[in-house]
């Protein structure tokens, strides 16, 4: 954990303290979980930061985590932007998790060695708690049962969207959390966006209907028609400001198949109709985590995780067309030279389509023979990375961006649509510009 660079100037509200104030009588007490729930522009990362400074100044073994690498990166930036530096791990980074096949099933699960370090901490705050799934919160109350006295405290938004797969986030509703505050005073009204956010959340009709966005008179929700729309996606995403800053704009929509539309639209609009596949500058993001050979290493050690699920990275070079033999069938495959937003850079694998057809006729025949280490050595010997222009909510969840495209046409048919709306409108800093519905791509 970085020390706190200055102390917070901003004061917290009386709300705010209370909360506070029952966060540090639970780090006396002896209960193990803490839940700190909050919707959006309450003011939840504030208070943590409040907390993480009090945690410094008494000398507190902490750590704080969050679900994916999208919100570890929106958490260390509300640190940075109040004077404290934060260092921010993935839970699968806490649990010490590699991906394994099951070899029942052939899929890859992330599974734990069981020996998850959790005495060396006091606390450990878990940000973004409704993107928690089941199997991964048993696990760290498992592992919080082996310690003799660390802390859990889970922070977020159980209006939010749930993992996939689940009803409810699980933190929002285990009973294995024995302490709890709930913050409901919206002290950052970020314009219209917060108060069409909130409107979103507490009328559970729209749960069954698409919300009747209209231009506000602050400009932070532009409705536009498709057309003047999809102008308006290419003008920002053509602007300087995004080629350094990722988040400047995305595209957010409900379904990867519309995702990969609106990708395929933007890089028409970024390189023209006829673009190679991977131009200098196009943004890529890893569908699975993405594995590389750790040398002088046998069995399940043998790969390490080079990037992993949802990160990003930027094309650098045109690539090449490579060919690699495995188990004797030779595989011709694009090497791609990216710089990762981590800093360092990495030629990424990509088959060509041909490549993509043989590996599949492969990885199915691995599978009905069983031959599990040459369906897992296929399996991670290429990198499965699409464009990042686009996101799902659900990929962009716990993100911050400056101008969120909200494509509500494609959302119209999501069973989760209230809680889609609102984890959308929640991602936007600055604007949400809405198509007015008429047609498709």
């Amino acid at each position: 954990m970085g020390r706190t660079a200055k102390k917070l100037a901003k004061k917290l509200t009386e709300a705010q303290q209370q909360a506070l104030e029952k966060l540090k009588s639970f780090l006396r007490s002896d209960h193990s979980f803490f839940r700190l729930s909050g919707y959006a522009g309450t003011g939840k990362s504030f208070l943590i930061c409040h907390l993480i400074e009090w945690l410094d100044a008494h000398d507190f073994e902490f750590v704080i985590a969050a679900p994916t690498n999208k919100a570890a990166k929106s958490l260390m930036q509300v640190g940075s932007s109040v004077g404290i530096n934060i260092d921010v791990k993935t839970v699968a980074q806490l649990l010490g998790q590699q991906p394994e096949i099951n070899e029942e099933t052939g899929e890859e699960e992330f599974t734990s060695p069981g020996d998850a370090e959790f005495d060396d901490y006091d606390v450990m705050i878990i940000d973004e708690f409704s993107m928690i799934n089941r199997s991964n919160f048993e696990e760290i109350v498992n592992a919080i049962a082996t310690t003799i006295n660390t802390k859990v405290i889970f922070v977020g938004d159980e209006a939010q969207l749930p993992p996939v797969k689940e009803q409810q986030p699980i933190v929002a509703i285990s009973e294995a959390i024995d302490a709890t505050a709930t913050l409901d005073e919206i002290i950052r009204y970020e314009g219209e966006i917060a108060v069409v956010a909130e409107k979103i959340r507490s009328d559970e009709s729209y749960a069954r209907r698409m919300y009747s966005f209209q231009t506000s008179e602050d400009q932070t929700i532009v409705c536009q028609p498709r057309k003047e729309w999809l102008e308006t996606v290419t003008e920002y995403f053509q602007a300087k400001d995004c080629k350094p800053n990722p988040d400047y704009a995305r595209l957010l929509v409900w379904r990867n198949k519309t995702a990969g539309d609106a990708n395929r639209f933007v890089r028409s609009r970024l390189w023209g109709k006829d673009a190679p596949i991977f131009v200098p500058g196009d943004r890529l993001i890893a569908r699975k985590p993405l594995f590389r050979v750790r040398p002088g290493q046998k069995g399940k050690n043998r790969w390490g995780v080079l990037i992993n699920n949802s990160e990003e990275c930027s094309v650098i070079e045109q690539p090449t067309i490579q060919q690699l033999s495995f188990d004797k069938v030779a595989y011709q495959y694009r090497s791609v030279p990216v710089k990762t937003d981590a800093g360092f850079e990495v030629n990424l694998s990509v088959l060509t389509e041909e490549g993509e057809r043989l590996r599949n006729e492969m990885i199915k025949d691995y599978v009905a023979k069983k031959q599990w280490n040459k369906y897992f050595d296929l399996s991670r010997t290429f990198d499965d990375i699409t464009y990042a222009y686009s996101l799902t909510v659900h990929k962009a969840q716990g993100s911050s961006i400056d101008y969120v495209f909200l494509d509500i046409e494609d959302m119209q048919g999501c069973p989760d649509l209230q809680k889609m709306l609102y984890t959308a409108l929640t991602r936007a800093k600055i604007r949400v510009y809405v198509p007015v519905l008429t047609s498709n791509f």
